[in-house]
């Protein structure tokens, strides 16, 4: 049974089975017993058949629960998967957290990385849901949203570094002047720097395959960003948080600075607007 179980672990780390919560040796039935939710994905129905083709020494169960959550504190910048636990899927970076007046917990992030209010994942373990969006492909938008935090699970106060500076505290939500040194942290270009260059700009968004989209209110810089940094924070080097990666326009990224137009949400509206309190360090 250990090398049943083994087999599956192997096949598991080459692609992750989506759909199937877990497997383990049964001591006392000496069996090898698979749990499933659902084989609507393509590797996990792959998985199934591979532990079925062992006839009887596998037993597969199936369940109704919502896929289990590791407690985990997640780093502002971090990548977060979108609807999908493969870490290899599409994905955001993680913004800023904050709570309401009760006390919930939300994700600050890029309304347009909530489109469709989504499951989000931290390392392949489920973090947030996608609680509500202002943007929508096609109309007048807001690129900002919020998405509740699963219990468990929280976003750090402190906005990771990428081993490139120091994880940074976060300490208010102060707005930087025009042409202040602000830097975002996100998953695909990591750690970069650059200076606010103006605020409430209009732009017209034209990602591929999609209508034209008009988006209101986002500031301007040469912040060097690029696909997957979406939602990702921004802050100053006093703590300040001051956005989340919205989108870039001709953007020219050498090393830390680009040279083109970058965007951002301001972070204040988005509290402001949702009713919500930022977490801080201190």
């Amino acid at each position: 049974m250990d090398r049943i179980k083994a087999e599956l672990d192997t096949l598991a780390e080459k692609k992750l089975p989506v759909g199937v919560e877990s497997w383990h040796v049964d001591p006392v039935s000496d069996k090898v017993v698979v749990t499933v939710r659902g084989t609507t994905d393509a590797t996990g129905r792959d998985f199934v058949a591979a532990a079925r083709s062992h006839g009887s020494a596998v037993t597969v169960r199936t369940t109704r629960n919502d896929a289990p959550q590791s407690a985990a504190s997640v780093a502002p910048g971090s990548k977060m998967n979108i609807n999908t636990s493969d870490v290899n899927g599409g994905y955001c970076s993680v913004g800023f957290g904050a709570r309401d007046q009760q006390g919930r917990q939300y994700l600050a992030t890029a309304g347009h990385c909530i489109e469709g209010l989504p499951t989000l994942y931290f390392n392949g373990s489920q973090f947030a849901r996608g609680a509500d969006t202002r943007f929508a492909h096609g109309y007048n938008s807001v690129d900002m949203g919020v998405a509740a935090i699963t219990s468990g699970n929280s976003i750090a106060t402190a906005v990771g570094g990428w081993r490139v500076v120091a994880d940074t505290p976060v300490k208010g939500s102060q707005r930087a002047a025009v042409g202040a040194t602000v830097c975002k942290s996100g998953a695909t270009t990591k750690w970069t720097c650059g200076t606010i260059s103006s605020y409430n700009n209009s732009v017209t968004y034209t990602d591929p395959g999609q209508p034209r989209t008009l988006v209101k209110g986002l500031a301007k810089s040469g912040v060097c960003i690029h696909k997957g940094d979406s939602g990702g924070a921004w802050i100053t080097n006093q703590g300040q948080a001051q956005g989340l990666t919205s989108g870039s326009s001709d953007l020219d990224c050498d090393g830390s600075f680009g040279s083109g137009a970058s965007w951002m949400h301001p972070l204040d509206d988005l509290l402001r607007y949702y009713g919500l309190t930022l977490n801080t360090a201190s």
